[in-house]
């Protein structure tokens, strides 16, 4: 009976997601309590030439606003796919032709509690 639940916990266990880590390039003060991050569905985005503003509904029933400033530089530093930087081509994987995320869009917003810049990481679609 112990080897039945053992091997039963086992597979549960492998049913996960994996743990979320912190993209290497955070910046936060240290400390667990410093760092936020929203995983969930896109809901709005907006970028304008200052800031850009995403709403994600995150997987545990609450929306979050994210405001990424990049006055004079490029916004692109901000934003990660599949943990790895931001190129042009992986934008055409996220949004439609409008520029906006398709539906059911996911990312994980990284958020310092100093105020820093939010990263966002855009997942890749699961195949």
């Amino acid at each position: 009976m112990k080897g039945a639940t053992l091997l039963l916990g086992l597979a549960l266990l492998l049913q996960l997601e994996p743990r979320l880590r912190p993209p290497s390039t955070l910046d936060c003060p240290p400390g667990r309590a410093n760092l936020t991050a929203y995983s969930g569905s896109v809901i709005k985005y907006a970028r304008g030439p200052v800031q850009t503003m995403l709403q994600i509904r995150t997987d545990w029933d609450t929306t979050e606003s994210v405001v990424i400033n990049h006055k004079g530089s490029d916004p692109a530093k901000w934003f990660l796919y599949g943990g790895e930087p931001l190129i042009a081509s992986n934008w055409q994987k996220i949004a439609d032709a409008t520029g906006q995320p398709r539906p059911g869009t996911r990312a994980t917003a990284w958020v310092c509690s100093d105020g820093t810049n939010p990263i966002v990481d855009w997942e890749r679609p699961k195949k």
